[in-house]
């Protein structure tokens, strides 16, 4: 029995979809987002699971109130189709804001919400995309990036990231399931998610949140 993350946050996973990952490494990602996904209490009382992919353009896979159970989520991502393009990071943050975090998509207030971002290689337009991330940080959102490959800037990815601890990258993204437990343990654990915890098999709950058994 794997660790769970236990607990109450909207989260939106943001997914470079680009001609330098292709469809095999978009897959893989899709892949890696199922496998977070099946880590948190799903439900419309708890954990709520938005997603959006870019590529040249951004677009709004589903909102945060659309699916209400862990086996649709999972048919959800699995479906979302890859699109070729280059990597307006900012338009994935811009579409967020504008279409995820809103009541209207199943935002809650008093709830946290975390950015779980994917990319593949550095923005085409750094300095927008810098400011539509501070815009969503400053709206009180926690970015975790995930960088993949070897065409990044990684200062942008630090400047992306809320601090140093949500900041990951792998060398490809045939790796990113070595970085499952890690990732999860980060978003459940941190201070800025009080409304989450991270219960593992047998020990006390590991976080800001109960701290209560898990068997």
């Amino acid at each position: 029995m794997s660790e769970r993350c236990t607990g109450e946050a909207d989260i939106v996973f943001l997914v470079h979809s680009s001609n330098s990952l292709g469809n095999s490494g978009f897959r893989q990602e899709l892949n890696f987002v199922q496998q977070l996904i099946v880590g948190f209490d799903i439900s419309p009382d708890l954990v709520r699971v938005g997603l959006v992919t870019f590529s040249s353009s951004s677009e709004l896979r589903f909102p945060l109130n659309r699916y209400q159970d862990v086996q649709g989520l999972l048919k959800a991502v699995k479906a979302v189709p890859f699109k070729k393009g280059n990597t307006a990071t900012h338009m994935a943050f811009l579409r967020t804001r504008a279409q995820v975090f809103q009541r209207g998509s199943g935002d809650r207030q008093n709830v946290t919400n975390v950015i779980v971002l994917l990319t593949g290689e550095q923005s085409r337009f750094p300095d927008r995309t810098l400011t539509g991330a501070r815009q969503l940080k400053n709206d009180g959102a926690i970015i975790y990036t995930v960088g993949i490959g070897d065409k990044l800037d990684k200062q942008e990815l630090s400047a992306i990231a809320s601090d140093k601890d949500t900041l990951f990258t792998v060398d490809s993204s045939s790796q990113l399931l070595e970085l499952r437990n890690k990732l999860l343990a980060a978003i459940c654990t941190s201070k800025e998610t009080p409304g989450l915890s991270l219960a593992i098999p047998g020990q006390a709950t590991v976080g800001p949140g109960t701290t209560t058994a898990y068997v």
